[in-house]
């Protein structure tokens, strides 16, 4: 792993047992079973989140945010339509993953069933579809539930919609909430380790 990561991860290799520490803690930096998230993460980090928390930042720096607001959103919707069952060929959940909100836009019956009528998933898709179709028509994004604009005032990372779901043992129901949870500390260790090279 030591070998690797500076590659994989595009660091310089003298940085390894930072990065190391700060997500093994310690422990055995080995994929395996039980740890595998803290990999997930790692990658996850460095490849998408300090990017958008980057460009969220500068965006709120050096744009007038009254003008030109910024929206974001977080899929997080848990289904069986989903690309890691694939690519990974295991019914292991890996959460989420990139690409996964596609399935609920477009149909792609070479790869994945169609989602049924009436379905919890069908009723994502339509509420995900016309969420985005309005944005792209008129340039507002739906709310069902309000919360603060993304400015350079607003202090930690900006909030936003959630479509998730909810499940208890009677009933599953699409979720839209609200978050501003964000794994800032990591996007700003890698900047740090960024701003070393």
């Amino acid at each position: 792993m030591r070998e690797i990561l500076p590659k994989l991860l595009e660091f310089p290799s003298k940085y390894v047992d930072n990065v190391l520490k700060y997500y093994f803690d310690g422990d055995t930096p080995f994929i395996q079973s039980g740890n595998e998230h803290i990999f997930i993460n790692m990658i996850s980090d460095r490849y998408f989140h300090q990017s958008l928390y980057n460009n969220v930042k500068q965006f709120r720096e050096n744009v007038y945010t009254e003008k030109i607001p910024i929206h974001i959103y977080k899929f997080n919707f848990q289904s069986e339509f989903r690309y890691t069952k694939r690519t990974t060929n295991t019914d292991r959940d890996f959460g989420v993953g990139y690409r996964d909100d596609l399935l609920f836009m477009f149909r792609i019956p070479s790869r994945f069933p169609d989602i049924q009528l009436g379905s919890i998933e069908a009723r994502m898709s339509d509420l995900y579809v016309r969420v985005l179709a309005n944005f792209a028509a008129h340039g507002k994004k739906l709310s069902w539930i309000s919360h603060k604009k993304c400015t350079a005032e607003v202090n930690g990372f900006c909030s936003y919609q959630e479509f998730s779901k909810y499940s208890d043992s009677i009933k599953e129901e699409v979720l839209v909430k609200v978050s501003d949870e964000f794994r800032v500390d990591a996007a700003e260790f890698w900047n740090e380790i960024d701003e070393r090279k």
